[in-house]
């Protein structure tokens, strides 16, 4: 049986830096995990970009990082990425993807999370919307 997860707009700003990989939070309580351990989903984020200019870009990628309490994440994997051109105005930036993670080994979890890349200074995001089909 498919579950369907939807939240609700994220709007508290995250700061972007310049050539460094970081992880969305997309919800309440700091959440980054969009779905975990062992299903295949199609999972869906929308971001209000604001700051990135028309000559700047903006990378994003799905990953798999692999957590257990006390430890340190590692990521497990990661899917392709997907650039997005800065605008004049708000820049709006809708990706997807669809996959598979493994159940986790030895006491481990894997988690799907997103991360953003720019080369702008001024870039971050405003408002993280995301929809998981896990199934």
């Amino acid at each position: 049986m498919s579950k369907y997860i939807y939240s609700k707009p994220y709007k508290a700003v995250q700061k972007l830096i310049k050539h460094k990989w970081k992880t969305l939070l997309v919800g309440k309580g700091a959440t980054s995990i969009l779905t975990f351990d062992g299903s295949t989903f199609l999972s869906e984020v929308s971001l209000t970009v604001t700051g990135l200019k028309p000559n700047e870009t903006m990378q994003l990628r799905y990953f798999i990082a692999s957590y257990e309490k006390g430890t340190k994440t590692k990521a497990a994997g990661y899917y392709s990425k997907q650039e997005f051109v800065g605008t004049t105005g708000g820049t709006y930036v809708v990706a997807s993807q669809i996959g598979k993670r493994s159940q986790g080994t030895k006491g481990r979890s894997e988690r799907l999370r997103i991360q953003v890349w720019t080369n702008s200074k001024t870039a971050k995001i405003t408002s993280v919307t995301t929809r998981t089909l896990k199934g």
